[in-house]
């Protein structure tokens, strides 16, 4: 103001006789309310004696050194936007996949997710102890076998995200993708968006044909009686049958190989190692475990495109590795868990996770300087 005006401080009398209260009875033009953390819970009087203040705009400040996960930032959310957040369901519940999206399986195939149950196992990866010639002590990623925990069934918008290398994912909008690692080998995981890169594991194994099924199961059978990944033993020189019907196999399974007097080996790396876990389905697994488990992942795969593909059912897994592998590309858990008093929503456990989410209509932030060095918008609310 341009006059000076006498400073003003008024206390309610209670939160039931707001007409008669100041506070409540004028239209601030902005409100500050220091501690905010004290009004999480919106049911409690205080909270409610809050919020039925009016203001233009809103600055909730809190320098409490308590843990504050953003779903527990919800009821002051709400009451900053209630708009645009009015549904803690859809605030919470997130990362989902439909039913129909392959996850990588601890046999090495495919499996539907709506298929898979608590304590399956499935394909997710950790940090490996650093080696004797890792540099500065870096951890490389390696693939590892998980479990199931907990499965999170809802309805939701789905997305189909098209990739450069031709793949396509469908998912939720905020379904979080691993994109690399940052310069302290921690995770980035971010959302699907165009030019953003998620990192690819595995192409999923095209379906066999009727006529090449009779071929698998023989390729698979002579693997579990003479072989060990990559090799397939058989003296080309005394089974001259038995190597040309290996042969046909191999050719028409489209599996690279190279023929000696001794066998065959099988070309491709991890690739052809899950094409042939998942052609010919052998008993014997040892070796083939030990090659598809090591290794680096795929380079990068770029999105070139987001469209909408309408609304429908979608899953979403907690792993005890905190990943999995699902459309061949690392996915971040949601990492929902049932309590006894209902779902405990975790997976809104990162503030740029917030932050992307809130963009346009409230900024949060954590430090002091960040607040007083830049001062937002009007039409903007701060908490």
């Amino acid at each position: 103001r341009k006059k000076p005006c006498k400073n003003q401080c008024e206390g309610y009398p209670g939160p039931w006789d707001r007409s008669e209260c100041p506070i409540h009875s004028t239209t601030w033009n902005i409100l500050v309310v220091d501690e905010c953390h004290k009004i999480k819970n919106k049911r409690t009087q205080r909270a409610k004696a809050v919020n039925a203040i009016k203001a233009r705009q809103r600055l909730y400040l809190t320098g409490t050194p308590i843990v504050n996960r953003p779903v527990e930032l919800w009821p002051i959310i709400s009451m900053l936007d209630p708009a645009t957040f009015s549904d803690f369901f859809k605030f919470a519940k997130r990362y989902c996949n439909p039913p129909d999206a392959p996850v990588w399986m601890g046999d090495f195939t495919f499996k539907p997710l709506g298929l898979v149950k608590v304590g399956d196992e499935v394909i997710g990866w950790e940090l490996a102890a650093p080696g004797r010639r890792s540099v500065k002590g870096i951890r490389r990623q390696v693939l590892t076998k998980t479990r199931v925990t907990h499965i999170l069934r809802r309805r939701a918008p789905i997305v189909r995200v098209t990739l450069a290398s031709g793949s396509v994912i469908r998912c939720t909008a905020d379904h979080r993708w691993l994109s690399g690692r940052s310069n302290n080998s921690q995770y980035v995981f971010v959302t699907a968006k165009p030019k953003r890169k998620l990192v690819k594991v595995i192409d999923m194994p095209a379906g066999l044909q009727a006529k090449d099924v009779m071929d698998a199961g023989y390729l698979g059978g002579i693997y579990d009686g003479e072989g060990t990944w990559p090799r397939i033993s058989q003296y080309c020189s005394q089974n001259p049958d038995v190597c040309l019907r290996v042969e046909r196999a191999l050719s028409r399974l489209r599996l690279p190989y190279s023929k000696g007097e001794e066998g065959f080996s099988v070309l491709g790396g991890r690739q052809s190692a899950v094409n042939f876990a998942n052609w010919c389905r052998p008993a014997k697994r040892k070796w083939l475990e030990s090659r598809i488990l090591t290794g680096r992942f795929r380079e990068p795969d770029e999105v070139v495109s987001i469209e909408p593909d309408g609304e429908g059912e979608v899953l979403a897994l907690t792993t005890e590795t905190g990943n999995y592998v699902v459309w061949g590309y690392a996915s971040k858990n949601c990492n929902a868990r049932q309590r006894a008093f209902g779902w405990d929503f975790t997976g809104s456990s990162h503030l740029d996770e917030l932050q992307d989410k809130l963009r346009g209509s409230i900024m949060v932030r954590r430090l002091k300087k960040d607040v007083l060095s830049e001062l937002p918008p009007k039409i903007r609310q701060v908490i």
